[in-house]
């Protein structure tokens, strides 16, 4: 009798894992769609040349009605100015410093700036009037693992938004960045 039991025991647990094998496949594959429905329509958006950014964390500009960048002429004048002090000859850690001495808040609401979000303010490509869409992409949908494009993908860059300031386009990012 206590064979029997130690039988029905064990052809219960290969049962249990040959259901949990099936869900757990089941599973994957259902996350592996999404996330394929997800890249095709982040890349229609950007085929269509729509552009999607963090407006909350997006200095100088706001959501227009009809859901592209709309300026913010408040936060655009320390944009302006920001680039004026670097083409100036102030370093990004000097801005920074001057800014929060100024009390003026981060693009995160913040009240401290640091020299990375001044050096992001003068290397991002829509201050100039441009957007480089898909700039990174999922390379596997398990590990959910964020790669730059080499060969891989096609790179859209749109020239159609409206700066700042020209005084953005006269700031090439290799001087920022030294």
């Amino acid at each position: 009798m206590e064979q029997e039991g130690e039988y029905l025991d064990f052809r219960y647990q290969r049962r249990s894992a040959a259901l949990l094998t099936i869900m757990s496949s089941l599973a994957q594959e259902e996350s592996r769609s999404i996330s394929e429905n997800c890249t095709w329509g982040q890349r229609k958006r950007f085929a269509d040349g729509k552009v999607t950014v963090p407006f909350s964390h997006f200095l100088g500009y706001d959501k227009g009605p009809d859901g592209n960048l709309g300026l913010n002429k408040k936060q655009a004048e320390v944009v302006k100015r920001i680039y004026a002090m670097f083409l100036r000859g102030m370093t990004p850690h000097s801005i920074a410093r001057k800014l929060t001495e100024e009390k003026i808040k981060t693009p995160a609401g913040r009240d401290k700036w640091n020299c990375t979000s001044v050096q992001s303010i003068l290397t991002n490509e829509k201050y100039k009037g441009n957007a480089l869409l898909q700039k990174t992409f999922c390379a596997d949908f398990l590990t959910k693992k964020m790669k730059i494009p080499e060969m891989q993908l096609c790179r859209c860059f749109k020239e159609e938004y409206r700066n700042i300031s020209d005084l953005t386009a006269c700031v090439p990012a290799e001087q920022i960045c030294q």
